[in-house]
């Protein structure tokens, strides 16, 4: 059974006072993340052999489409190298293909597979379960109040 994080009721001295609301806002959202995880995501993505990097970057190309190794290496945040490792490996599992242009053979674009976007279809779903397993301790209104909320602090 996993330790429930819990803030501290008041700053401790490594604490200063307009630190604690944004501490406390850290530990409620890794406490939703984790929960969230537990439910099906990691285990799930296990067993699809992908992992977490590799979801984030097959849904960084559906969502802009194909990209240069550099623009979804920025786009993820992430060193080119890394970047590069990401695809080397989705490209060996056929999740992604990489494209040369007809005028430039140096440049290559990544683009998701008919085999990326079944995988996706599929961890979407997973996904969506555990955000509906989570939303199960709120009622309607708060369940609105707090996607109106991660909306506004996301923007």
């Amino acid at each position: 059974m996993a330790t429930r994080i819990k803030p501290s009721a008041a700053p401790t001295a490594a604490t200063p006072a307009n630190d604690q609301l944004p501490r406390e806002l850290m530990c409620a959202m890794d406490g939703m993340f984790l929960r969230m995880l537990k439910q099906t995501s990691v285990q799930e993505m296990s067993r699809m052999n992908t992992s977490p990097h590799e979801s984030r970057a097959l849904g960084t190309l559906l969502r802009q489409g194909p990209l240069l190794m550099s623009e979804l290496a920025k786009t993820m945040e992430i060193p080119l190298s890394s970047a590069t490792n990401l695809v080397n490996r989705l490209v060996e599992k056929g999740h992604v293909a990489r494209e040369r242009s007809d005028d430039d053979r140096r440049i290559v674009r990544v683009t998701v597979s008919a085999s990326g976007r079944r995988l996706m279809a599929k961890l979407d779903q997973f996904r969506l379960e555990a955000s509906r397993h989570a939303l199960t301790r709120l009622d309607t209104t708060e369940q609105r109040t707090l996607i109106a909320l991660l909306r506004k602090t996301s923007e």
